[in-house]
């Protein structure tokens, strides 16, 4: 008599030999049986909720990154297909997304005000705060607002401070530090500049510091 172990290895020898035809086999039994199988898989999911949720939170955790870079294969791959369903199924379904969403946000307003209260101090949540209030200066003062990461910028003038040249600390340091790296407008936004890569630089929050308190001047140039 076979053991179980050489009947698991013989099964997995079979399906690897007949891969094809069992797939064309399990096509041809769902289209004959779709409504049974659609109703069978509802009854076992509704029957074993809880089981199926703890197994994908255990696959999710024991595989995040193959499925977090398997995702992001996808969604390039896929990315003008993805924004075309989206928009589609969005206004085919705009009334009940937005009653749904609106009832998500009644019923987990504490969730939410706790979850955004931890993200605003991220250095993320900071950054789009940075964002949206050099978007309402340059809409307040009618100027042009040109959407960037200041990393791009401080990238571009390789991490050193564009006024006393020092390198800048970033990771892991406080945003208090002398040395932390400040986006700051060469003509400020008060005086006509605009909020483009061309009209920003690094500063150090010394310099920075400095630059507003004793108005130290469009310093350095425009860059091209």
């Amino acid at each position: 008599m076979r053991t179980q172990e050489e009947i698991a290895t013989y099964r997995r020898k079979y399906r690897q030999d007949n891969k094809v035809e069992i797939a064309a086999y399990k096509r041809e039994y769902y289209q004959k049986h779709k409504t049974e199988t659609a109703a069978q898989g509802k009854e076992y999911r509704k029957n074993h909720k809880e089981e199926k949720a703890e197994y994908q939170r255990a696959y999710y955790q024991d595989n995040k990154e193959a499925i977090a870079e398997k995702t992001k294969k996808y969604m390039q791959k896929h990315k003008l297909e993805k924004a075309a369903y989206s928009k589609k199924y969005y206004q085919k379904n705009k009334e009940k997304l937005t009653a749904r969403n609106k009832k998500w946000t009644q019923d987990n307003k504490g969730a939410m005000a706790a979850y955004n209260k931890k993200y605003w101090k991220t250095l993320g949540g900071k950054a789009v705060q940075r964002r949206e209030r050099h978007k309402r200066r340059a809409q307040k003062k009618g100027v042009l607002y040109e959407i960037f990461d200041p990393q791009e910028v401080f990238e571009r003038d390789g991490w050193r401070c564009q006024h006393c040249h020092k390198k800048v600390q970033w990771l892991n340091k406080s945003p208090h530090s002398p040395l932390y790296p400040n986006l700051d407008h060469i003509i400020p936004l008060s005086k006509g500049g605009e909020h483009t890569k061309k009209n920003t630089q690094l500063l150090c929050r010394e310099c920075n510091s400095k630059k507003y308190i004793n108005d130290i001047g469009e310093q350095l140039r425009l860059f091209g």
